[in-house]
């Protein structure tokens, strides 16, 4: 499964995320790269994002990863609240979108989030 992650929030926090994921030994077999977001007609802009290829046994283990690296920081930077959206790209009907709750319980944003990308594509 191919997802890209984009974030809202302080401009470096894809680069930091990048090397968090990176170095956590548990996603050794997830790819990681870092790019440029989709510009859509009428935006302007060119937001770096996140993306990862990863299976579904795995997907579970980057969104807990994702999730911990904005909880730690949430922590040290209280009025910080960026946005994560995750956007699944390699479906034949289309791309799916769903946003991580990372203000709520760890295992329901977890669940939901998962929940929605791993869903069957009934368009494709």
């Amino acid at each position: 499964m191919r997802v890209v992650m984009e974030i809202e929030g302080d401009g470096d926090l894809i680069g930091r995320l990048h090397d968090s994921l990176r170095d956590r030994p548990d996603l050794t077999r997830v790819e990681v790269s870092r790019g440029r977001a989709e510009v859509r007609p009428g935006e302007l802009g060119a937001a770096q994002v996140l993306a990862f290829v990863a299976s579904n046994v795995m997907l579970p283990l980057v969104l807990a990863a994702v999730y911990d690296f904005f909880r730690d920081r949430r922590r040290a930077r209280p009025a910080e609240r960026p946005r994560v959206v995750l956007i699944r790209t390699d479906l034949p009907g289309g791309a799916r979108r769903v946003e991580l709750d990372i203000e709520g319980p760890q295992e329901v944003a977890i669940e939901l989030a998962r929940t929605a990308l791993e869903a069957p594509d009934i368009d494709g």
